[in-house]
Formats: C-alpha cells, sequence, structure tokens
C-alpha cells in the first residue's frame, strides 16, 4: 500500500501540471473541446488601437467517405482578426479543428490558414476567404472534409463544376 505522503506528492504533481500546460502552452482540458466562447480585445499595440476579435463556433456536417457511407463531423472553427483603427484590411487566421461525432474525441484533422472567413462548401469541402486588401487580391483556399488536405488556393473562386475536379 502506497504511503500517505507518495499519493499527496502525485495528486499535487498532476494538479501543478495541469496548470502549468494551461496557464503557459494554453493546453485546455479536454471538457473545453465542447463549448465554443468568442472575445474581443481592444488595446494599444504600439502606437495603433487595435480590435483582436477570436469568434468561435460549431458546425456538423455529414460527408460521404466513400459511395455507401457518410460520416458526420463535429468542426470547432475560430476566426481570429486583428484589425487596427484607421488601416485598411485585417489579418489573422482561421483554424478548424474536425471531430469525428464527438468533441471530446481527439480531432482527426486540423488546418490554419490565413483568412476572414471559414466556411463548408457542398458537404465536401472546407473553404476559407481571405479577403483582398490595398491591391492584393482576394484568395480561396479549399480543403477536403475528408482529411484536411488543401485541395486549392488561388485568387479565381471555384465554380460548382471545378469542385468536381477537385477529388
Amino acid at each position: 500500500m502506497p504511503s500517505k505522503r507518495i499519493v499527496i506528492f502525485f495528486a499535487v504533481a498532476l494538479l501543478l501540471e495541469v496548470v502549468v500546460l494551461e496557464m503557459t502552452v494554453g493546453i485546455n482540458m479536454p471538457t473545453d473541446r465542447a463549448s465554443a466562447r468568442s472575445t474581443v480585445v481592444i488595446k494599444f499595440i504600439g502606437t495603433g488601437l487595435h480590435f483582436i476579435t477570436d469568434n468561435k463556433r460549431f458546425s456538423v456536417v455529414d460527408y460521404w467517405v466513400d459511395e455507401s457511407h457518410i460520416q458526420t463531423l463535429v468542426l470547432r472553427e475560430s476566426v481570429l482578426t486583428d484589425r487596427q483603427a484607421g488601416i485598411e484590411g485585417a489579418r489573422g487566421p482561421v483554424t478548424v479543428e474536425a471531430f469525428v461525432d464527438s468533441p471530446t474525441n481527439r480531432p482527426k484533422w486540423r488546418i490554419r490558414q490565413e483568412g476572414h472567413v471559414g466556411e463548408v462548401v457542398d458537404d465536401r469541402f472546407y473553404k476559407v476567404t481571405k479577403r483582398g486588401c490595398c491591391d492584393a487580391r482576394t484568395t480561396y483556399s479549399y480543403f477536403a472534409l475528408q482529411d484536411g488536405k488543401k485541395l486549392y488556393e488561388g485568387t479565381d473562386d471555384l465554380t460548382f463544376a471545378q469542385w468536381n475536379e477537385l477529388h
């Protein structure tokens, strides 16, 4: 039978590990995966006033694995945007984690792409749009829902007929 000191030592060590991981590298407890909280922070960075938003949401999508099997994914989406007052454009990534059936499982895949808007297209793709700014054109990126693999990136948005060519 383990001594009382050993049990207390391991309990304190485990609690300390969770606190350190949460506060330093941002590793969340598994229960956090089933919730989504949006935030806004307004602060000066250098001499400029910045509006930093982190918008999170969940989407549920069914996609065809093959001709006879459908799989359900729970997508945890985050759009982080940093916009400086009086300056054209904004920057930030769109991050998506795909979970099979439940957001408390380990993610099947994860994408992170510079952009402003993310959305499911045709129950087969995840599309990230990065709006153009100044002389830069709008950029579109398409990812496969099945594995998160990037299938297309360019300044021309794809038509329905072109979606079928991506597979």
